[in-house]
């Protein structure tokens, strides 16, 4: 692949490096070191990064990942029952991983109370954000980052490690194509795909803002309530002219024995929150939105209605009603009425 076209898409080279490189580290602690460094070497004030994954395991609850500046990462087991005693009860993860939010503690301004952060303080630490990670299968792991720099983590710094997007695409068959496909063609497939999706959403005037694995977030800002139609129907024409390149490239993959491409996208509209909220001893930075969560919810009906994309009700009214079909009423995880889903028309426009 020419290598001009992933330097476009991906114009940080930190996102860069999470999309083209951090896919060769099978190992999980390997990733989390090799990403805090990715990370200092970008100029994040980062000290300490700590990654929770829980897990369904005879054994233990989950692992902890832990990396320090200068130390390495540490791996160390949580046994049963850890959810219900105070180390955990204690600490500030239980509002990550039981209400899906994100924490931040300004350890500078505060004489904290929990133990964790009470150790971090002394050790020099002066911000601590923790959030949770979101997987499209609605399984939620957690992510804690800190700062030592004075002032600790700056906006510029938090957007750049947590971005949030309205658009939600998921690569179909990722799965059993990386059982059986070499590595270097599985990051060739991804680097193909994610170029399509990225140059499609950025042509449109949106920005690319996270890669998960084979899932890609993006947005299209709306900078004011009368460009919501114009801003809709951009957002349109990137889904198609990605589902039209997409078609292209597997023509193209087919002459040469090579796996086909399928995915799922989702578009939605709707307001997020990010930024600093609470009071100025307690402040949550909040980059994850009830918005974002239908996106990805609403991804997973793709593939029981077998379409490529479908539209929320929120974006379809924003679209002439001929480019628009009502494909019935679902149920979508976490909400209690079954919702009315769109999709596109057979000649959208």
């Amino acid at each position: 692949m020419d290598d001009e076209i992933p330097n476009r898409v991906y114009g940080d080279p930190l996102a860069r490096w999470f999309v083209t490189e951090a896919y060769r580290i099978a190992d999980t602690g390997q990733l989390i070191a090799a990403a805090g460094e990715q990370l200092v070497a970008a100029g994040i004030p980062l000290y300490r990064l700590a990654y929770f994954q829980l897990t369904l395991h005879p054994e233990f609850a989950g692992k902890a990942y832990t990396w320090r500046r200068g130390h390495g990462v540490e791996v160390s087991e949580a046994t049963h029952g850890l959810m219900e005693r105070s180390e955990y009860l204690d600490n500030p993860l239980p509002p990550v991983f039981e209400q899906r939010r994100t924490v931040r503690v300004r350890l500078e301004a505060v004489a904290p109370q929990a133990p964790l952060l009470k150790q971090l303080k002394q050790d020099g630490a002066t911000d601590y954000v923790a959030l949770p990670l979101h997987f499209t299968t609605g399984h939620v792991d957690a992510l804690s980052v800190v700062s030592d720099r004075p002032g600790g983590f700056s906006a510029d710094d938090l957007d750049r490690m947590f971005q949030l997007v309205l658009w939600y695409c998921d690569l179909r068959g990722f799965t059993r194509a990386s059982d059986r496909l070499p590595r270097d063609a599985i990051i060739a497939l991804l680097n193909d795909y994610f170029t399509i999706m990225g140059g499609a959403v950025t042509g449109a005037g949106g920005e690319v803002l996270k890669f998960m694995g084979d899932g890609m977030l993006a947005m299209l800002p709306i900078a004011s309530a009368g460009e919501r139609m114009a801003v809709a129907a951009r957002a349109i024409e990137a889904a198609v002219a990605a589902q039209r390149m997409i078609a292209a490239l597997n023509l193209m993959r087919f002459t040469v024995a090579e796996p086909s491409l399928r995915f799922g996208l989702a578009l939605h509209v709707g307001e997020v929150m990010f930024g600093n909220i609470g009071a100025s001893a307690r402040l949550d930075f909040t980059v994850i939105g009830p918005a974002v969560n239908h996106a990805a919810r609403l991804e997973k009906l793709c593939a029981p209605l077998n379409r490529q994309i479908v539209l929320s009700s929120a974006l379809a009214q924003l679209l002439p009603e001929r480019d628009v079909v009502l494909l019935g009423r679902h149920a979508l995880k976490d909400i209690d009425e079954p919702q009315p889903i769109y999709g596109l028309s057979a000649s959208p426009g």
